[in-house]
């Protein structure tokens, strides 16, 4: 078989695959969703949003970072950053501020700061007095009232089970579907069950360490 027969066979397949997995309904808003994605250049808030839509509602097919890899041309961690941001913007909107993060970058800068969001981005605002805050006057910022005390909890794991979350919801849609594996089904799900083994060293190896003591 030639590469280009090889190279339509696999397309087609992944047509027909995203038809069988969604309805015309979910198909549509995943398109949609795509189109906000796709300007996460110059709106990161819409794109995180649209991020955190298709992957709650499982509306791509694969693995999620195979998915926005491939689709967007985006790392894991580049979505969990923008899905991050845009959580961030949205707090702080909910909190009363006019002025917001410029951008992602600015914003995921925010979100190691908990509930100390608040006093951190006021003291921004403030320094930042008529001009726009920039990222080393939030980093300033930070070390200024926050320093290494707890408030600036980083919550290295916390990445670690947003994937984890990921590939449950991967795993549960394969163990629903009742149509059976293909070499290539096969080998995704090997591949997602060696992810979910590596995380489960890595978080077993987080529980094991000892609880550092208040000074």
């Amino acid at each position: 078989m030639s590469n280009a027969t090889t190279n339509t066979t696999e397309n087609t397949t992944t047509e027909e695959i995203i038809k069988d997995k969604l309805t015309n309904t979910e198909q549509r808003e995943a398109v949609k969703l795509e189109r906000q994605v796709e300007g996460w250049q110059t709106g990161y808030r819409d794109a995180g949003h649209a991020l955190s839509a298709l992957q709650d509602g499982t509306l791509f097919v694969g693995t999620w970072t195979d998915y926005i890899g491939r689709r967007f041309d985006l790392s894991y961690m580049k979505g969990y950053r923008l899905i991050s941001a845009a959580k961030v913007a949205d707090q702080l909107e909910e909190l009363g501020f006019e002025v917001l993060p410029l951008n992602e970058g600015q914003a995921f800068e925010l979100s190691s700061v908990g509930d100390q969001l608040k006093a951190v981005w006021s003291a921004v605002i403030e320094a930042a007095g008529s001009e726009r805050p920039t990222m080393s006057l939030i980093m300033e910022t930070k070390r200024k009232l926050l320093g290494g005390v707890a408030g600036a909890d980083k919550n290295p794991v916390r990445p670690l089970l947003t994937k984890l979350d990921g590939i449950k919801r991967s795993l549960k849609g394969l163990v629903e579907d009742k149509t059976p594996l293909d070499a290539s089904g096969r080998e995704s799900v090997r591949r997602r069950l060696a992810e979910l083994s590596d995380l489960m060293a890595k978080l077993t190896a987080k529980a094991a360490e000892p609880v550092a003591s208040a000074a």
